[in-house]
């Protein structure tokens, strides 16, 4: 009889670091704004305004501020439960290089459209926060290798991946133009399209040359020979075993 838990994964290394540091810089800013102090998300989190002024470094931090507990608790836990289950299938190495893709190209063309193509407007006034567009990341590659596999919606409702991710789609489509996510639901489907290419990706080889380890040197085969030839003895009397070379 298959049994009606959850699978829990190890939180792994690299994802206990994230989360702490996340967790440790959402109690400064929660801290810094209680005393009118300094305002974390003005700094590190992504904008097309703050990006021209010379903030640069946005697109690497904007995912470490989160605007609420609830956000906080809820991205922990879907790093816990996917990028660990993805770190321990993949490696740390290659789990790390999938961060990179999922974090900063979405955050770097956050704040080039919002910096340059709507300049001094509302879009780029907006800063872009949080860790869901990594999640929805982690859905759609989880959904791209296992599409049976069941994950459950709000924690309640099993669902199959594929159609989990097909609902996210809706929903953000929904947001995108019907319920004020403009400035950050078609971020989120960037994440989701980044996980299917990451997958798929590395099965094609089309990113096989950011996945791959370089190593020092070549190895050098030794040259087989494709002929064989019969070796036998010198003495005409000696009896077999004949050998093949």
């Amino acid at each position: 009889m298959r049994s009606s838990g959850y699978y829990l994964p190890t939180l792994t290394k690299i994802n206990k670091t994230f989360i702490m540091t996340v967790a440790a810089l959402f109690v400064l800013g929660q801290i810094g704004q209680s005393f009118g102090m300094l305002n974390l998300a003005n700094y590190l989190g992504a904008s097309g305004d703050g990006f021209r002024s010379g903030f640069i470094f946005q697109p690497f931090t904007y995912f470490l501020i989160e605007k609420s507990f609830l956000s906080l608790l809820f991205n922990a836990l879907m790093i816990w439960f996917m990028g660990s289950d993805l770190e321990a299938r993949f490696g740390q190495k290659a789990y790390l290089k999938i961060l990179g893709l999922a974090l900063f190209i979405p955050g770097l063309i956050y704040c080039l459209i919002s910096g340059f193509i709507f300049p001094n407007s509302a879009f780029s006034s907006h800063i872009l926060l949080g860790l869901t567009g990594l999640n929805f990341t982690f859905c759609m590659a989880q959904a791209t290798m296992e599409p049976n596999r069941v994950f459950s919606f709000f924690f309640v409702f099993p669902m199959r991946a594929i159609h989990f991710c097909g609902l996210l789609v809706l929903m953000e489509l929904y947001s995108l133009f019907f319920g004020g996510g403009i400035y950050t639901a078609w971020v989120h489907l960037m994440g989701m399209a980044l996980g299917w290419i990451v997958i798929k990706g590395q099965k094609n080889r089309l990113l096989h040359w950011y996945f791959s380890e370089s190593s020092s040197r070549p190895v050098k085969k030794a040259k087989i020979s494709n002929h064989l030839k019969l070796i036998k003895p010198d003495d005409k009397n000696s009896k077999p075993p004949h050998y093949w070379q």
